[in-house]
């Protein structure tokens, strides 16, 4: 609603809509650490407090206008020659900012210490506290600015429009080998992942199955690789 299609305002929007989110993701963290709230019934919760709000905020009633930039720059492809859409473009270099992030970094190091083993974690001189506020501010910060994209991909705006987006995320995650439990995974993976199950999608689609037998298969398929990545752990320990 704050941009209302107008070009200008794009740049503010989205640092509103980072900043927003990674407020939200820093409270989900505080609750988490402080408080033990399980990470599921915090971030739902979350959920339900954040949707609450914005429609009271906005009297029921969520609406607006993006700017022509937007889809400009998200949607449509680069150039007349490179029929590559920007979004695509935005993915990857995110992909690349993303493993730098995780796997050349002593935070990336720290964060996948503590998915293995918190008290070795902390014995090392992790100071694991802050390591998981920071990487759940992170996360919100980063739904923000993924909200961004997808308002700027589809062109519409209401409040459950990434609704449809939330089992596929849990799913490309599990499917790129990222153990849900912690301590293994990558992010390339993960864009593995969402590449495996969007060309499944698009199969079924292709197929003419109905809604219902895609989140059936997608299910089917994240039950079998949990379970044979918690078999794997298991083997391992």
């Amino acid at each position: 609603m704050y941009i209302s299609g107008d070009n200008s305002k794009v740049v503010v929007g989205l640092l509103i809509a980072v900043v927003v989110g990674a407020l939200i993701g820093m409270l989900n963290g505080l609750g988490i650490t402080y408080l033990k709230i399980s990470p599921f019934v915090m971030t739902l919760s979350m959920a339900g407090v954040v949707t609450g709000a914005i429609l009271v905020i906005n009297h029921g009633n969520v609406s607006g206008k993006i700017a022509p930039i937007m889809t400009r720059i998200i949607a449509r492809p680069i150039t007349d020659t490179i029929r590559i859409p920007g979004a695509i473009v935005i993915w990857l270099l995110f992909g690349f900012f993303m493993w730098l992030l995780l796997e050349r970094t002593t935070y990336g190091k720290q964060l996948f210490a503590i998915g293995v083993n918190r008290v070795t974690a902390k014995l090392s001189g992790v100071n694991v506290n802050l390591v998981n506020i920071s990487t759940y501010a992170l996360a919100g910060a980063l739904t923000g600015f993924g909200g961004f994209l997808l308002v700027g991909n589809t062109g519409v705006v209401f409040i459950a429009l990434g609704q449809p987006y939330l089992f596929p995320a849990i799913a490309a995650v599990a499917v790129g080998g990222t153990l849900l439990s912690g301590g293994k995974g990558s992010y390339w993976g993960t864009m593995s992942g969402a590449i495996v199950l969007t060309l499944i999608t698009s199969l079924l689609t292709t197929m003419q199955m109905p809604e219902s037998v895609r989140r059936m298969v997608l299910g089917a398929t994240l039950l079998a690789l949990i379970s044979i990545y918690g078999r794997q752990r298991s083997f391992r320990q």
